[in-house]
Order: structure tokens, then sequence, then C-alpha cells
């Protein structure tokens, strides 16, 4: 997974930036972490300078531009110690509304590598009908994105690659693949162990039945692992639901990374049932890189 240009969403408000914490972290630890351009994203709107209840239209304009100015003196406040440190870093801040849209037209722009953006807490309405920010972005962004919690990264964190070769009809050609170089590209870039995770639901059924759906289970997970057999990854098969079987290996290796694709589906059957993406990312502590299909 190439990082040659990182697009770094922010909060000028906040104290922690872990989203930009998290990049310093990927970046520095490439060889060549000084080429790597990093842009420092604002996103900017508030409806006190949208509408013309208060204000004309020239000092709307007026009043919006050194509103601006103000938060882009945030912004390069964040960015100055970085720069200082030989980061290649430059700032942007950019009114629009929504701000997912301003942030997927930001990254093909800019031609990014990652997006990398801080997850917020959503309410049981947003989850329902998958309307929060971070689904938005899931849903509408082409590049990798990048969701970052406030746990913070550890020398011996898991990256666990979600993959589901038995249903590699119902998905683009090469998605699993993607997903597992980007695995082992993260893993070795920040020296830790590679896991890849394929969870198979448990069968409801007494006798051979059940073993022969796990075998089959078993050896799509060993031929898709085939291209991958040097390096050091390992294999877990888990006879769960993907969610679950993630909380699980969040419980016993702690929060790490997990790498996983999203695919583009109907807006209907989003609402009705639900994402494993949208899940994860909801549910567990760990990071969730997403790899667009």
């Amino acid at each position: 997974m190439k990082l040659n240009r990182v697009l770094v969403v922010i909060d000028p408000d906040r104290e922690d930036q872990p989203a930009l914490n998290k990049t310093l972290a990927l970046v520095n630890a490439s060889s060549s972490w000084a080429d790597v351009e990093i842009t420092l994203l604002s996103c900017e709107h508030t409806q006190y300078l949208v509408d013309g209840y208060y204000f004309n239209q020239p000092e709307l304009d007026s009043l919006r531009q050194e509103y601006l100015l103000e938060r882009a003196a945030l912004v390069d406040s964040i960015a100055e110690p970085i720069i200082n440190a030989g980061f290649n870093v430059k700032t942007s801040v950019v009114w629009g509304f929504p701000g997912y849209e301003v942030i997927a037209t930001q990254a093909e722009s800019l031609d990014v590598d990652l997006v990398v953006h801080s997850v917020g807490k959503h309410g049981p309405l947003a989850r329902a009908f998958m309307s929060h920010s971070d689904w938005q972005l899931v849903k509408n962004l082409t590049r990798p994105l990048l969701l970052v919690k406030e746990t913070n990264w550890r020398d011996n964190m898991p990256v666990i690659a979600a993959v589901d070769p038995k249903h590699a009809r119902h998905k683009p050609v090469g998605l699993d693949h993607r997903i597992l170089a980007a695995t082992v590209d993260i893993a070795e870039l920040l020296d830790v162990k590679p896991y890849v995770l394929h969870a198979c639901r448990p069968v409801p059924m007494s006798g051979s039945y059940p073993e022969r759906i796990r075998v089959e289970h078993q050896v799509a997970l060993d031929n898709l692992m085939d291209d991958f057999k040097s390096t050091s990854m390992v294999q877990l098969l888990v006879e769960e639901s993907p969610e679950y079987a993630f909380e699980l290996k969040e419980r016993e290796f702690g929060a790490g990374l997990v790498v996983m694709g999203a695919i583009s589906r109907s807006v209907l059957s989003d609402t009705i049932i639900g994402s494993t993406t949208e899940k994860i990312i909801d549910y567990l502590k760990s990071d969730v890189l997403v790899i667009k299909a």
C-alpha cells in the first residue's frame, strides 16, 4: 500500500488529534517519510454565516472570509511543529456542507492514497439509518479510508484482515487480495503481526453437515492464502457472525487495526439489514481501514 499523499481530516478545536497522530506514526515508519505529502484538511460550515437573516450578502461574504482566515490560522498552528520536525505538511481550509462531500472532493482533487478521519460516537437512530458522517464517508469515498478511534496504538497490536472467500461472486474480483496486501504492508511498516480472519456463521444442525461446511470454509481460506504463503500472516477461522468474531479477537489480542472492504449497496439494503463494515466501525475499539471495491 503506497503512501505518497495522505489527507488527514482534523478538527482545529480539538486538543487531541488522533487522526493526525496515527498518520504521523504510519508515515514516520516509512523509509521515505520526509517525501510523503500530508495535507491537513478542516471542513468548515456554520449556519450563522450561510443565510442573510442578520447580514446582507457583502457582509456575509466578508465575515465568512474573516472566519476562514481565523480557522486557517488554527490549522497552521497545528501544522507548524510537525513541519519543524521535518514532515512535508500542507494545510487546507474549505467551506462546504456536508463535510463528507467536501472530503471526497478534496481526496479526488489531491489524488491521495489514504484519507484519515477520527470516528465519532453515533446514536441508535443514526446507526439504524446509517446517516452519520463516518458511514457516509465509507459510502462516498473511492480512496482507502482509515477511521481511527481514541485507542492508542501499541507495539504488539494486531493488524487483522477481514476476508470472505466463500462469497467471492458477490464482490469485485481481487478485493480480498487487496485487503490482504494492505494488511501485510501495514504490519511490516509498523513491525507487528498480521492476521487474516474469516468468519463463518455456525450451522444450527447436528451430524456431519456442520463439520463439512467448516472444512469448505477452511479450504476456501487456504486457497485465498496461496499467494501469501511467504508472509507471516496467521489464519483465523471463527465460527461466529463477523462482528462478534472480531469482538472476540479484540478481547483476546487487544485493540488494533482491522482492514476490510466495503462494497456499494442499495440504500434500502443498507437501511434494513445494515452492514458488517458499519457494525465493526461502531462497536469495536480497533481502528478500521476500509478498502473500497
